[in-house]
């Protein structure tokens, strides 16, 4: 089963599904998220990878200093709301659109099976190759091989919903 993407502010889903993600990706795990994990949690819920700027900026508004060593510790709860109030902003449309773009890294306006296990890889390392091909297969809907825009936005939209 697929669990919706919560829209909007006034969504109760959305700190469950920041925690979630973390948790999924093993994030987190020492109370606490490393610059690298702030940016592969940011990666995962949003679609976009940060910039090194911009994970500075998520650290200095999360009131973290930026280290050379990248040992700094956000705490979970301080990057949960942050994310909260970051993706309660974004439309459907707009969070369609960065999830295709991050996953399209060639910019071929497609995603070929290859792209999609590549971002899956990097996101959420262990995600089985079998759950990828699965997910693959239900967003190809005309079984050419490739998932365009409308195919990923069509097989991902009716999954953003608020909450009944």
């Amino acid at each position: 089963t697929t669990m919706p993407f919560p829209r909007g502010t006034g969504s109760a889903r959305w700190p469950r599904m920041v925690r979630r993600c973390l948790v999924d990706l093993g994030l987190g795990r020492a109370g606490g998220l490393t610059r690298r994990e702030v940016s592969l949690a940011v990666t995962a819920l949003t679609g976009q990878r940060p910039g090194r700027f911009q994970v500075a900026h998520i650290l200095e508004q999360l009131g973290q200093p930026t280290p050379t060593d990248g040992r700094c510790l956000v705490p979970v709860d301080d990057f949960v709301q942050a994310m909260v109030a970051k993706l309660s902003a974004l439309d459907d449309e707009d969070f369609v659109r960065h999830i295709f773009c991050a996953f399209d890294v060639s910019g071929r306006g497609f995603l070929s099976f290859e792209d999609a296990l590549a971002a899956f890889r990097e996101v959420t390392p262990t995600l089985q190759a079998q759950t990828i091909l699965e997910a693959f297969q239900l967003a190809d809907r005309d079984g050419d091989g490739r998932v365009g825009y409308n195919e990923f936005r069509n097989t991902l939209l009716p999954h953003l919903a608020e909450p009944p």
